[in-house]
């Protein structure tokens, strides 16, 4: 903690010799800051500090920053021979963000004017104001819910605690478990060798021209596995996700196997060629899969050591299928578009020439 001094002569400034400064933490829920209160000796006297305050924390999904503002109000009472009592609202405003195994906080205070009366045996009585310095304070505290002290060397100290209506479930912080199915390097690939030429013709978007059909979609089919309990205080409930998995449908290849039958070169001219883009697939299914894991790890999923605090247990389940679909419909455009312009470039009329040139007698379609 750092301190800051005003510039008034006598007993004010004797008891103001240091002023107040207030830092905080943050988590899902309120975080709480207050005096000890606690008598700190300044010079020849000593001063009380005492306030609380409980300011509400959110968290942007979108970013992952935490961020909080409220006002501390502050009273300080000091003794040294005459007495001097000082009173202000004490404006905090936090940002940060939130590791693994703490929230890393930036605590900032604006400039305030605090009203003091002195008062001395035989002397009436003195109002004067103190002006408390602008300051900023960079704090870490863990993720739990018990009270941290901290004070500057000489000076008063503070509480913070992370007061949640949830607690966590488990004492070890760990990653949202999430699976994909098949898997990466594990994906499913259906093939069709049965097909006509004029079916395969139609498959998608109709092309009079195709020989070949490999599809996949970038679909997928989400589940959820989570877990809700009563809320500690008893209003709402504590949420949170086990696991989550997303499942991908085979690739699919259709190939003109009436038309051609598989022993032809025609036949396999056109396999071999949709073979590169049954590999194109792979290859973007496993890229999809990887940014989809990391992604949802970071996406501010509720996890066992962190649960969120909600009104149902439908509330909070709703909330993540909102998050979680929104992340694959959005990898799912953006892989979709990639493999729109890998497909281009493989059916190039370069390539197109190179497979009926692999089968020069044939091709009569």
């Amino acid at each position: 903690m750092r301190s800051h001094s005003g510039k008034f002569v006598g007993l004010l400034a004797l008891f103001l010799s240091q002023s107040l400064m207030a830092v905080a933490g943050s988590s899902v829920g309120d975080l709480e800051m207050w005096w000890d209160e606690t008598p700190v000796q300044m010079g020849p006297g000593k001063t009380t500090w005492k306030g609380k305050v409980s300011i509400p924390m959110t968290r942007d999904d979108s970013t992952g920053k935490l961020q909080g503002s409220g006002t501390l109000p502050t009273t300080m009472h000091g003794e040294a021979g005459c007495t001097i009592d000082c009173s202000y609202t004490n404006p905090i405003s936090i940002v940060g963000i939130e590791t693994p195994i703490a929230r890393e906080l930036q605590i900032a205070s604006a400039g305030v004017n605090a009203s003091c009366v002195i008062k001395c045996p035989g002397l009436s009585k003195q109002t004067m104001f103190q002006k408390q310095e602008a300051f900023t304070q960079k704090v870490s505290l863990p993720l739990n819910s018990n009270p941290v002290r901290s004070a500057p060397a000489g000076g008063p100290g503070i509480f913070y605690k992370l007061a949640q209506a949830c607690d966590p479930q488990t004492t070890q912080d760990k990653l949202l478990d999430v699976s994909i199915t098949p898997g990466i390097n594990k994906w499913d690939v259906t093939r069709m060798p049965f097909l006509t030429l004029d079916g395969i013709r139609r498959e998608g978007a109709a092309n009079p021209n195709r020989y070949g059909y490999t599809h996949h979609d970038f679909d997928s089919k989400r589940t959820i596995n989570d877990k809700s309990i009563r809320a500690k205080n008893g209003d709402g409930y504590c949420y949170w996700v086990e696991s989550v998995n997303l499942a991908f449908d085979p690739i699919t290849v259709g190939l003109p196997g009436v038309t051609y039958p598989d022993t032809n070169c025609e036949f396999k001219a056109v396999a071999k060629h949709e073979e590169k883009h049954v590999t194109l697939y792979k290859s973007l299914l496993n890229s999809f899969a990887r940014e989809f894991s990391v992604s949802a790890q970071s996406f501010g999923i509720p996890t066992a050591f962190a649960p969120i605090h909600v009104s149902s247990q439908s509330e909070g389940h709703d909330q993540v299928v909102q998050k979680l679909d929104g992340l694959a419909q959005k990898l799912r455009s953006k892989w979709v578009d990639e493999r729109i312009r890998q497909d281009a470039l493989l059916d190039s009329d370069r390539e197109y020439a190179a497979v009926k040139a692999s089968c020069p007698g044939g091709w009569g379609n």
